[in-house]
């Protein structure tokens, strides 16, 4: 049901430039949660992974998996944090 306000969303915004969902969109590239597949599939259009949100969860496994690059990852964070 989300899906389908989002898509009458970008329907309307998109009118006001004389286009639309349909003649402007060739995909829709997000992360994996329900709403963004569903709201590609309302759309017909191919859903793409982010390889950012990809990579995120590829990374937290590893690091869940490996307790050294744990250890060095959290270490970069501490030394991170006292820079920024």
């Amino acid at each position: 049901m989300y899906a389908k306000t989002m898509l009458n969303f970008l329907d309307h915004l998109l009118e006001q430039y004389g286009q639309s969902v349909v003649k402007l969109l060739v995909g829709s590239v997000a992360d994996n949660i329900e709403v963004n597949c569903a709201l590609a599939k309302d759309a017909n259009l191919p859903h793409l992974p982010c390889h950012n949100h990809t990579l995120a969860l590829d990374l937290n496994e590893l690091y869940r998996s490996h307790s050294v690059v744990s250890l060095h990852h959290s270490a970069v964070c501490d030394i991170m944090g006292k820079v920024m």
